[in-house]
């Protein structure tokens, strides 16, 4: 998720599986795929999962999600690839198992038993073997602005004004600088970044506020469909377990389907 974020213009996002109920973590796949957006997931650390033929800490690519009927049962595959080309899952519905019988082949079709590296899943399995799913939200069209936060500002509330002129779809992602670009930024769950979106009504007085999200191990995003008006986004970083530091560097990322007004207001003392 490091290179599509930094090499395209699409908000990103890291769903650790342990914080969604799979309901809400199979739905968040189904409605990507639907969309078209690039899907990749991780293996986790453990060395064992290597007797069913995955990597431990392994990055793939999952590239589809599909719910059928099967014998009156539901089934919840993955079709998922690893980089490599080679070396697959050899667990339930891997290449060749018994799970694919002649009523499974026709609800899901499209199933080669070949040693390239595709592979798919049950759901159940895909929980127990994986343990991050990562989406790049890909559009046709997209509008961009991105805002660095001056490093001697991170320990003070950040405060940015947004103006959406027609309704949209809104992607808000505080982006960090992480370990992968500086080996000397040590990962501490202790140093919370947090980001609000906030409504400011006509007379510009009163807000309400809309949505939070707050992060210790990743960016931290909102997604969100805006109708027209004044928005304020508020950045801060909860330091009161922590040490502050200016490694950790942040910018403001915001991405949406029409074109939309984004201005640094500085800090706000009395937040």
């Amino acid at each position: 998720i490091e290179v599509l974020s930094t090499l395209t213009p699409f908000p990103t996002d890291i769903i650790y599986h342990s914080e969604l109920s799979p309901e809400e973590l199979w739905r968040t796949i189904s409605e990507s795929d639907k969309q078209d957006h690039i899907l990749t997931c991780i293996t986790k650390f453990d060395d064992n999962i290597e007797h069913y033929g995955l990597i431990s800490g392994h990055s793939c690519t999952l590239v589809s999600a599909f719910e059928r009927k099967v014998k009156g049962k539901k089934v919840k595959l993955l079709k998922i690839r690893n980089p490599w080309g080679y070396k697959e899952w050899s667990g339930r519905y891997s290449d060749g198992s018994p799970e694919w019988d002649e009523d499974t082949i026709k609800c899901f079709g499209d199933v080669k038993v070949k040693e390239d590296g595709i592979f798919w899943m049950e759901f159940e399995d895909y929980l127990k073997f994986f343990e991050e799913t990562e989406i790049c939200k890909a559009k046709r069209s997209i509008c961009v602005k991105n805002i660095k936060i001056n490093k001697d500002r991170i320990c003070e509330p950040n405060i940015f004004h947004l103006s959406i002129f027609q309704k949209t779809n809104v992607d808000i992602t505080l982006l960090r600088k992480t370990y992968r670009f500086n080996r000397k930024i040590i990962p501490n769950e202790d140093i919370i970044a947090n980001l609000l979106l906030v409504k400011i009504n006509k007379i510009g007085k009163v807000i309400t506020l809309l949505k939070t999200s707050s992060s210790s191990r990743k960016n931290s995003t909102l997604s969100e469909t805006l109708e027209k008006g004044e928005y304020l986004i508020y950045f801060f970083v909860d330091y009161s377990h922590g040490k502050f530091d200016k490694k950790r560097k942040y910018s403001i990322d915001v991405a949406c389907d029409q074109y939309f007004g984004l201005y640094d207001k500085g800090t706000d003392q009395n937040f």
